[in-house]
């Protein structure tokens, strides 16, 4: 029971962070599957530190991810996979979220990116970095789109 209230009030405190978002600059835009395929193969996404958990998960090309949490009190890591169904993530922890499976909707304003909920309630903000090659496919005006990082190192 705890756990949901704590969903439902950092899902408000994001949906009035991306309120006041969209407010100064870009209107919200919920991205496609072929949006969503081509953002995170090979990216890293990073929970934007408003929360009292810190996330980091690693998107890789073959559909495989890992994952490392961080509060002031404790560390955690875990992998798992990934996969675009229509226009939603789904991501399958080994442990994290009970080991199920989770789809969301990815929305963009501006340079934040949030996750929605298939009955429509926020429940994170992230920063996106992108690898190079998907910096070099975007418009000169947005490389670096997610802003916030530099280009993944590829090897």
């Amino acid at each position: 029971m705890g756990g949901a209230v704590a969903r439902r009030a950092v899902g408000a405190m994001t949906a009035l962070a991306i309120a006041g978002l969209t407010s100064q600059a870009a209107a919200i835009e919920r991205l496609t599957g072929d949006q969503l395929q081509s953002l995170l193969a090979g990216s890293v996404a990073t929970t934007d530190g408003g929360s009292s958990i810190d996330v980091t998960i690693r998107f890789g090309r073959d559909g495989k991810m890992n994952g490392h949490a961080t509060t002031l009190i404790f560390s955690s890591r875990d992998t798992g996979v990934w996969e675009v169904v229509g226009d939603r993530v789904c991501m399958e922890w080994a442990n994290w979220q009970d080991a199920r499976k989770e789809c969301v909707y990815v929305e963009r304003a501006g340079e934040v990116f949030a996750t929605r909920s298939s009955d429509g309630e926020f429940s994170s903000t992230f920063k996106l970095e992108m690898g190079r090659d998907q910096q070099a496919a975007l418009p000169a005006g947005d490389r670096n789109a997610g802003g916030f990082f530099p280009p993944v190192t590829t090897r």
